[in-house]
C-alpha cells in the first residue's frame, strides 16, 4: 500500500503542471472531441449513441464513448492515471481516492468553475461545499448528484413492497403483519397468475447493484428503517449499529426470507446471473408478482396491463418502517469530477454544467429541445405532441436529423444530477416531473394513458383508505434521515483490504445461503459466512470505524 502514495506524489506533481493549461482556453480539436465517461453507477459500456449523442455534438462538439466501470477497475485505472475525462463516482470514498492520487482537476485552478461551470457556480455552492469538506486541502473536485432544492420534503419511497394488486385483491386483501407474512400471499398470488398466464415466479432478483452486501437483502433492511452503512446498517430511531452477522439481525433475517422463497419456488431461479436490465424485462412482461422497488414495478403498470385491470401497488408490512431521507441541498453520494489529465477541461464543464441545468435536464429526461419537450410563452415547460408519441411508443424513429429510435438515444449516466421530483429554479412551483405539469394533466394523451392508471389508483386508494402513496407510507410509520452536511471519510487504508474481504464475503456467501436447499444448509452456510468474517484481523476495527462514523453522522442532525 506504501506504493500508492509514492504514486499519488508523482500523480500530484503531474496534476500540477495540467492545472497550469488546464482551463486556459485550449485549442480545439480537429472535428469533434472524443470524451471517456467512467461512470461507477452504469453498468454500459461503449460509444453513446442516438438523439443524445446528436445534440451534444451540435451543442458542443463532443462524443462520449463510456468505460467499463466495475469495482475490479477502479484501483488499476487510478493508479494508470486512466480513468477517463468524465468521472462519476457512486461514493466519497472512491472520490477521496481519486482525489489523493491526483487524478482530477481542481475546479477553481484558473477560475474554471466560474467561467465554465457558470450555472453550477451561481446555484449549488452547497453541494460544492460539500465536495470541499471531503479533501484535506479544501478544494473542490467535483459536485454531487441528486441535488434537491425543496428541502422540506423527503425522497419518494422507492424501496418498499409492490405485488400485484388485482390478485392481492382476488385474495380477499389477506392481512401482512410482518415480512414473512408475505410469504403465503406471494405463493397465492403466483398460483393464481400462473392458471391465467402460464409460468410465473413470485420475484425476480439481480446482482447488478451488490457492493457492501447482497442489495436485495439491504432493501429489505430499509424496510425496516435501518439504512446501509458501510458493511453494516444503521438505524436511527434507535441510534444503533448492526453489523451484517448479527445472527437476529435484520440481514440474516432477509437472507432466511429469501431462502424460504427460493425453496418454495418463489424465486426466479436466474436471479444470481442476470443483471438489472435483464430483471425489468421480467416485470415489464409480468413474469413477477412481488417487487422490492417501485421502478421494476413500474415497468409493469403499461397502458396495456392497466387496460387489462392489472398492476402492480405497494403493500407495506404492518410493522414496517421505510426509510427515507430529507431533501438535501447537498446532493448525495454520487459525485461528477473531471480528470487532471483531459486534454478538453472546457468542454467537459460546459457539458457538467449543462447537465445541471434546467435545458440539461429536461433533456437528458424527455429528449431533444424543441422536438420533444420546450417552454411556452410564459417559460413553462410543455410535452410536444411528438414528444407524447414518444412517451407512449419509445420505440418512434426520431426522425428530424436525429438518430435511431426515442428509447436508443437516452443517455446512459447512473445517477441523476437533480432529483426529478425537486422544483425548476427561476419557476413557481414547477417540478421536472412532467406528471405534475398542467399541461400534461390536461392533454388528451394524459387521459388516455394515465387516466386509466388514476382510475386503478383510485381503486387502490379505496382499497387502502389514502389518496397518495406517499400519505400510505407515512400513515403507517417511517424513518425519515435528515439531511447534513456530514459526510463519510475514507476508512483507514490498513483496514480498507479487510473491508473489501467482508464486502466479497457478505456478497458470496448470501447468495449461496439464498440458493441452499434445506434450512440445515441454510443455518451452515450462514455460520461459514459469520465465522469467516468475523475470524478476520480487523473485523472489530472495520466495524467500530463505520459504528463510530454512525455517531458522527447522528451527532449532526441533532
Amino acid at each position: 500500500m506504501k506504493i500508492r502514495h509514492i504514486t499519488a506524489a508523482v500523480m500530484a506533481f503531474a496534476f500540477a503542471a495540467v492545472s497550469l493549461s488546464g482551463c486556459m482556453k485550449t485549442p480545439d480539436p480537429d472535428g469533434t472531441a472524443s470524451l471517456t465517461v467512467y461512470d461507477q453507477n452504469t453498468s454500459f459500456s461503449g460509444e453513446v449513441t442516438g438523439w443524445f449523442a446528436d445534440v451534444i455534438k451540435d451543442k458542443f462538439d463532443i462524443s462520449l464513448t463510456f468505460k467499463s466501470a466495475d469495482s475490479s477497475t477502479f484501483a488499476a485505472y487510478t493508479e494508470q492515471g486512466t480513468l477517463g475525462d468524465i468521472i462519476v463516482f457512486s461514493n466519497e470514498n472512491n472520490y477521496v481516492t481519486a482525489c489523493n492520487a491526483g487524478a482530477l482537476l481542481d475546479w477553481e485552478y484558473a477560475d474554471c468553475l466560474k467561467n465554465y461551470a457558470p450555472y453550477i457556480n451561481e446555484h449549488y455552492q452547497d453541494s460544492l461545499s460539500r465536495t470541499r469538506s471531503l479533501n484535506e486541502n479544501n478544494k473542490i473536485y467535483g459536485i454531487s448528484g441528486n441535488i434537491s432544492l425543496d428541502t422540506d420534503k423527503h425522497s419518494d419511497f422507492d424501496i418498499i413492497p409492490y405485488v400485484r394488486w388485482d390478485l392481492y385483491s382476488a385474495l380477499g386483501y389477506p392481512s401482512v403483519n410482518t415480512l414473512e407474512d408475505f410469504e403465503s400471499v406471494i405463493s397465492d398470488m403466483v398460483s393464481l397468475a400462473s392458471s391465467d398466464s402460464g409460468n410465473v415466479t413470485g420475484i425476480s432478483l439481480f446482482t447488478s447493484w451488490d457492493n457492501n452486501m447482497l442489495a436485495c437483502a439491504s432493501a429489505i433492511a430499509s424496510m425496516y428503517g435501518y439504512t446501509e452503512w458501510g458493511t453494516g446498517f444503521y438505524n436511527i430511531n434507535t441510534d444503533t449499529y448492526e453489523s451484517c452477522t448479527a445472527k437476529d439481525g435484520i440481514y440474516i433475517r432477509a437472507l432466511r426470507f429469501f431462502n424460504s422463497l427460493y425453496r418454495k419456488g418463489l424465486i426466479d431461479k436466474d436471479s444470481m446471473s442476470q443483471t438489472y436490465d435483464i430483471t425489468t424485462k421480467d416485470y415489464e412482461k409480468g413474469n413477477a408478482v412481488f417487487s422490492l422497488y417501485s421502478t421494476l414495478a413500474s415497468g409493469y403498470n403499461s397502458a396495456t396491463h392497466i387496460a387489462q385491470g392489472k398492476s402492480m401497488m405497494p403493500l407495506v408490512a404492518a410493522d414496517f418502517k421505510p426509510e427515507c431521507s430529507q431533501n438535501s441541498i447537498y446532493g448525495s453520494q454520487y459525485i461528477w469530477s473531471v480528470a487532471s489529465n483531459t486534454k478538453y477541461p472546457e468542454r467537459c464543464f460546459e457539458f457538467i454544467d449543462w447537465m445541471f441545468s434546467p435545458d440539461g435536464i429536461l433533456t437528458t429526461t424527455y429528449g431533444p429541445q424543441s422536438l420533444t419537450w420546450d417552454y411556452d410563452s410564459e417559460g413553462l415547460p410543455y410535452i410536444t405532441d411528438f414528444g407524447y408519441e414518444c412517451l407512449t411508443n419509445t420505440s418512434t424513429l426520431m426522425g428530424d436529423n436525429y438518430d435511431r429510435t426515442y428509447l436508443d438515444g437516452f443517455p446512459d449516466f447512473g445517477c441523476p444530477t437533480l432529483s426529478k421530483s425537486t422544483l425548476i429554479a427561476g419557476l413557481d412551483n414547477v417540478s421536472y416531473n412532467y406528471l405534475t405539469w398542467d399541461t400534461t394533466i390536461k392533454s388528451p394523451w394524459y387521459d388516455k394513458n394515465y387516466g386509466a392508471y388514476d382510475n386503478t389508483l383510485g381503486q387502490w386508494s379505496k382499497d387502502t383508505g389514502y389518496d397518495s402513496i406517499n400519505s400510505y407510507v407515512e400513515a403507517g410509520g417511517y424513518t425519515l434521515y435528515p439531511a447534513s452536511s456530514y459526510t463519510m471519510p475514507s476508512i483507514p487504508i490498513d483496514y480498507a483490504l479487510c473491508k473489501r474481504e467482508i464486502a466479497n464475503d457478505l456478497c458470496t456467501y448470501s447468495w449461496n445461503a439464498i440458493y441452499a436447499g434445506t434450512e440445515e444448509e441454510f443455518n451452515t452456510i450462514i455460520d461459514n459466512m459469520c465465522t469467516s468474517i468475523e475470524s478476520r484481523t480487523d473485523y472489530k476495527s472495520v466495524i467500530n470505524f463505520y459504528s463510530e462514523q454512525a455517531s458522527e453522522y447522528h451527532k449532526s442532525v441533532q
